[in-house]
C-alpha cells in the first residue's frame, strides 16, 4: 500500500544501507518460526509482526513526502500550461507571441515564462523554434518543396531567420539536412 500511495516517487527497493532490510528480514524470520498457525498466540504474533513490517514501510515512505509534493507541483504546472501545447500542435505555423501564450493559459507573462521554463527546461521561444524546426525537418525529408515554402509552412517569417534558427537547433543548414536525409553527400553541399 505505501508504494501504491506514493507512486513512482518512492522506490520499491529498500537500500541495504538504510538498516531497514535487516529489521524487516528479522520480522519475517519471526513469522516463519510461528508457522504453522496452530495456536491463537501464533496467529496473533504473526499479525503483530506483519503490522510492524507495514508500519516500518510506511515510516520509510513518509520520508518521501517532499518528493511527492514536488512531483504533484510539477504535474499541476504541466496541466496549467497544457492549453498552449494543444494550441501549438494545431497552429505552430501561425505567429504566436509570449503574451498570446500566457493569455491562453490564463497566466501573467512573467508567471507563464517561469512556469514554462520549470516544466520544459527551456524558454517558450526556444521551445517554439525547436518545435517548428522538427516540423520543417519532416517537410525537408519528405517533400521537394523549396526552402522558402517550407520556412513559411513551419511558421518562420523569413527564410533567412529559418536558416539561422535551423542551424542553431540542428547544427546544419536546412539544405544540408535535406541532402543528408536523402542520402546525398552533405559535404558536397555549399553552406548557405
Amino acid at each position: 500500500m505505501p508504494f501504491n500511495t506514493y507512486g513512482a516517487v518512492v522506490p520499491n527497493v529498500i537500500p541495504a544501507k538504510a538498516g531497514l532490510s535487516r529489521s524487516i528480514l528479522e520480522l519475517m524470520d519471526r513469522i516463519r518460526c510461528e508457522i504453522p498457525l496452530e495456536t491463537l498466540q501464533s496467529r496473533l504474533a504473526i499479525r503483530t509482526y506483519l503490522k510492524m513490517i507495514l508500519l516500518t514501510l510506511v515510516e520509510h515512505c513518509s520520508e518521501y513526502g517532499d518528493a511527492r509534493a514536488a512531483f504533484r507541483k510539477q504535474t499541476e504546472a504541466k496541466n496549467r500550461i497544457a492549453p498552449i501545447f494543444e494550441h501549438l500542435q494545431q497552429h505552430y505555423d501561425e505567429p504566436i507571441r509570449v503574451t498570446d501564450a500566457a493569455r491562453r493559459c490564463a497566466l501573467s507573462v512573467c508567471c507563464f515564462m517561469n512556469l514554462f521554463r520549470e516544466v520544459t527546461g527551456q524558454s517558450f521561444v526556444a521551445y517554439l523554434n525547436s518545435y517548428r524546426v522538427s516540423k520543417a525537418q519532416v517537410l525537408l525529408s519528405t517533400t521537394d518543396k523549396p526552402l522558402s515554402d517550407i520556412s513559411l509552412e513551419a511558421g518562420f517569417c523569413t527564410q533567412s531567420y529559418f536558416g539561422m534558427v535551423f542551424r542553431t537547433v540542428t547544427g546544419m543548414t536546412p539544405l544540408a539536412y535535406r541532402m543528408q536525409s536523402n542520402g546525398t553527400d552533405a559535404a558536397a553541399v555549399k553552406l548557405q
